[in-house]
């Protein structure tokens, strides 16, 4: 398998996530190793406090399927998360975050959508309903209801066909990079 262009790239900030780290390489393993594809997993450090890093670099030298970067200073999980995007090479790119609210073992319910759809976003409905307060709550099914969007299972949404969303445990975006990117 080819890391160096795999198929998928596993995106995933990090901050202070020393305690989480090898569990969710581990996740990822279980969860993308049956599926016999190339993938790479990119984890940008956001400057942790703790030995996030040390543990990132361990975990790097030991695995050619992970790449490990570190922001030059404490920038914001957004910052980090468009620093992995930058550097990923997957063909399709998701992703996740490392403190394992999110369940790897989705991403075979994404890349089946994907040879159908462009893009495929995912939401954590279940989760949120269960551990999220009521104004996180709230302030997120207004956000839905003023965009049209309602929490479903594997339906279609845009036009023509190009996005699906999914009701799962994993907060993902997948974007086709190929030849059928911006397909209208």
């Amino acid at each position: 398998m080819n890391i160096e262009n795999p198929e998928i790239s596993l995106v995933i900030p990090c901050y202070n996530e020393e305690g989480n780290l090898r569990e969710l390489i581990k996740a990822i393993r279980e969860s993308v190793n049956p599926l016999k594809i190339s993938y790479e997993v990119v984890i940008t450090d956001d400057c942790s406090k703790d030995k996030s890093w040390e543990i990132l670099k361990e975990l790097a030298a030991a695995d050619p399927h992970i790449r490990a970067q570190k922001l030059a200073f404490n920038c914001g999980e957004s910052a980090a998360s468009y620093a992995g995007l930058k550097a990923a090479h997957g063909k399709y790119l998701f992703t996740l975050d490392a403190d394992l609210q999110n369940d790897p073992k989705d991403l075979p319910k994404f890349l089946e959508q994907l040879k159908h759809f462009d893009c495929v976003c995912g939401t954590r409905v279940k989760v949120r309903g269960e551990g999220d307060h009521f104004i996180r709550v709230a302030s997120s099914r207004i956000a839905n209801a003023s965009t049209g969007s309602q929490p479903s299972s594997f339906e279609s949404r845009g036009t023509a066909n190009t996005c699906s969303s999914t009701t799962h445990t994993l907060t993902l975006m997948a974007v086709a990079l190929g030849p059928t990117a911006g397909r209208a």
